[in-house]
């Protein structure tokens, strides 16, 4: 256990660590009711389409993935690079990263059903067409976005497109003015 505690507090793996903590602090926070965040702000889209960041929430996705860099970072700077070299270490970080983008994929996917179906319960029983909400992420556009409508119960989350290379950003109030039932998207426009 101490060589574990060594490890986890040695200058390559301290970045990972902390990253972990600071994961740790959110959901004690959470739990304790003290913090509702919705952190959105990876930038490429692409990544937060494959790590299912709109169907599972970003904290949950973020969370997997700090717990899985961390225990890359510890185990393979035991393995590999057991002097703790910084150059190894470097070396070992881009497969690190690598290796934990995909097991968050490959852990997300039942979550992703579990988020599905929780999601789908408020859903189902209220109409979404021509509804005014907000886009909830940073934006929307005409192949990535999601947006909050208000219900009598808790606010509904859906994915949405936008038409004409048109961009909505995180805020803005728009209308849903069609549905692709394939996709599971809504389009929409501006609300002024």
């Amino acid at each position: 256990m101490i060589e574990l505690y060594n490890a986890s507090l040695s200058p390559i793996n301290m970045p990972f660590t902390l990253l972990l903590i600071i994961v740790f602090i959110y959901w004690i926070l959470v739990i304790l009711g003290a913090m509702d965040l919705e952190l959105e702000f990876l930038p490429v889209q692409g990544i937060m389409h494959f790590l299912n960041i709109g169907e599972v929430p970003f904290m949950v996705v973020f969370s997997i993935m700090c717990l899985l860099m961390w225990i890359f970072s510890i185990v393979s700077n035991y393995y590999v690079n057991p002097s703790y070299s910084r150059l190894m270490a470097a070396g070992l970080l881009i497969p690190n990263i690598g290796l934990s983008v995909c097991m968050s994929w490959l852990g997300l996917q039942p979550l992703k059903r579990l988020f599905q179906r929780f999601y789908s319960d408020n859903q189902e029983s209220q109409p979404i067409m021509f509804r005014v909400g907000k886009i909830s992420t940073q934006q929307a556009t005409p192949s990535f976005g999601q947006m909050m409508i208000d219900s009598d119960g808790p606010p509904i989350c859906i994915n949405v497109r936008t038409i004409n290379d048109t961009v909505l950003y995180k805020g803005d109030l728009a209308i849903v003015f069609d549905e692709d039932k394939t996709k599971g998207v809504y389009f929409v426009e501006a609300y002024h």
